[in-house]
């Protein structure tokens, strides 16, 4: 079965910027979508050093690193990619 990986950054930037917290992410995900997705927290993505167009928190949906990750923009990422599996 095909799924969407989604990695939230853990690291110091991204907690004290508001990142998203896996549990909560898990929770708000439709249950149809649930079999799809696969969610982990990361120690660190590193992208706050690579990425000079958004800042923390980051959160990476399969290839598609979000920047100032909300748990909407997240969701709305997670939906977009489910509907090629679905």
């Amino acid at each position: 079965m095909k799924q969407v990986n989604v990695k939230i950054c853990l690291g110091t930037a991204c907690v004290v910027l508001g990142g998203l917290d896996p549990q909560t992410l898990i929770d708000l995900l439709p249950p149809e979508l649930a079999p799809f997705v696969e969610i982990e927290g990361s120690t660190c993505l590193s992208y706050c050093k690579k990425e000079k167009n958004t800042k923390p928190p980051f959160v990476l949906v399969g290839d598609v690193i979000i920047g100032k990750a909300t748990y909407e923009n997240v969701l709305l990422e997670i939906k977009k990619q489910t509907e090629s599996i679905l």
